[in-house]
């Protein structure tokens, strides 16, 4: 099996989504009960599907689930709050630059080893940034011209000072209680 890039349009994102995707999370799923509800998110790419798609409504009424799914989309220029985003991918993305992953073997390799080779210390920034990029988002009522400030994180990690959770800002708690 040869590894070639290809177009994702809708119906192969439909495909994707209701032939592998929504059975694979049926059946890996613990259980499922009246109040499971599996929330998918998806940018608004023009691939992705509406929620009101009648091939994605008729499958779930298939397979005995609707109700347990909801597909949601983005807004437009919606800031990121995917903590996976804001760092983790990155590396990914350019491990795979790097090493050029040829068919699905290589590829599920390069991800695990990412995985396995990636700092602990790393990902605890990352969550710290996931915070205050959320504190930001609050303060411009959810608009995404905020700029991610800076608090010299590796070197309060160095420290041992790193908090491990952000207190939510003065101007973002305004915002949510009025």
């Amino acid at each position: 099996m040869e590894w070639e890039p290809e177009n994702v349009d809708q119906a192969k994102h439909k495909c994707l989504l209701l032939n592998d995707i929504i059975p694979a999370i049926i059946e890996k799923w613990p259980s499922f009960d009246d109040n499971t509800v599996i929330n998918i998110q998806q940018d608004g790419a023009k691939a992705h599907l509406s929620p009101t798609d009648p091939d994605w409504i008729q499958e779930l009424e298939a397979l005995g689930m609707t109700g347990n799914f909801n597909l949601h989309t983005q807004p437009a220029n919606s800031p990121d709050t995917n903590v996976n985003d804001l760092g983790f991918f990155a590396s990914l993305q350019s491990r795979y630059h790097c090493t050029t992953p040829r068919n699905a073997l290589e590829l599920i390799a390069m991800v695990k080893a990412t995985y396995e080779e990636y700092p602990a210390a790393v990902l605890e920034r990352i969550w710290v940034t996931l915070q205050t990029v959320l504190n930001e988002i609050i303060k411009c009522q959810g608009d995404n011209t905020f700029k991610i400030p800076h608090m010299n994180k590796e070197k309060l990690q160095r420290e041992g000072r790193l908090p491990r959770m952000l207190p939510v800002d003065p101007v973002a708690r305004h915002c949510l209680e009025n």
